[in-house]
Formats: structure tokens, sequence, C-alpha cells
């Protein structure tokens, strides 16, 4: 979860910055197979996703609505505008969090309520 929303932060920025970037897809299962990243420990992974989030949220901020409007173009899913990317960033995190709590859910631990419906 923490490669793709690197990789999903890195073509927001792209998009903003750059005129008509490549936003070149990648293989989210051969990462994790190449990368360990079962070896980093749980709380870094967090950290960092934590400090990536706060740090978008820093430059996304300052973006007016014609950045939102700004394009890329995705390898394989074609044109795809800042709003775009940022509304799949925000349901990539959820996806994976409704996931968790659902497995947690399973084995009797508490879970927040927005995610009690899986």
């Amino acid at each position: 979860m923490l490669d793709a929303d690197l990789v999903l932060a890195d073509r927001m920025k792209r998009v903003i910055a750059e005129d008509d970037p490549v936003l070149q897809a990648f293989d989210e299962n051969a990462w994790i197979r190449r990368l360990d990243s079962h070896a980093m420990p749980v709380a870094e992974a967090v950290d960092l996703l934590d400090a990536n989030r706060r740090w978008m949220a820093r430059i996304l901020r300052n973006c007016t609505d014609a950045d939102f409007a700004r394009t890329g173009t995705h390898s394989e899913a074609g044109r795809k505008s800042l709003a775009q990317l940022l509304a799949g960033a925000i349901g990539h995190l959820d996806h994976h969090l409704r996931f968790l709590y659902g497995k947690r859910a399973n084995l009797g631990v508490a879970v927040p309520p927005r995610y009690t419906a899986v």
C-alpha cells in the first residue's frame, strides 16, 4: 500500500508541475515480490505513509481549480486529471482499510464505525 501511495503522489506532482506528463503504470505484485516490502517494520511504513500524505496535503492546498483540471496520460488508463488522481488515491486507501478492518472484525477486534459495512 505504501509503494502505491508514493507512486500516486508522484503522479499528482507530475500533473501539477509538468505539461501533459506520462503517468507510467506499475505492477504492484512485482514490487511486493522484488522489493521485500514485508521486511519493512509496520511503524516505519505508517510513518512514511503519514509523512507522504501530509506533504501532498500541503501541495494540494496550494492548487487552484485550474490545477485540479490539469491532466496527464496514464500508460494504461488514458487521460487523468489531478482531481481524478486525488479521488483514486483516497479510494485506494479506503479500499485497503475496509479490507483490513474486515479481517480485524472477523477476529473480534473493534472496527471504526466508518468501516463496519465491509
